[in-house]
């Protein structure tokens, strides 16, 4: 599952294609509609909101949590879609 952690403006300018949309600002609320056991891909802007919110799906018991080092700003430079 890939997960964009940026806001919905954020979102809504561009994001990976299959990407669910949960604002970091509001994830703790929302992690627990998510299975534990699942894999992830957590991508923000830069890396840096994507790394906090990684961290803290680890240390919530996720068993596969990837954070996407660069976010979205490193995906378009490679030409990504």
């Amino acid at each position: 599952m890939i997960l964009d952690v940026r806001t919905p403006s954020e979102y809504q300018a561009g994001h990976i294609a299959g990407a669910i949309n949960i604002d970091s600002r509001y994830f703790a609320s929302s992690m627990k509609n998510l299975d534990k056991n699942d894999v992830y891909l957590v991508y923000c802007g830069s890396g840096t909101r994507s790394a906090q919110v990684s961290g803290l799906m680890a240390s919530s018991g996720f068993a596969h949590v990837n954070n996407m080092k660069g976010g979205y700003t490193a995906w378009q430079s490679a030409g990504y879609p």
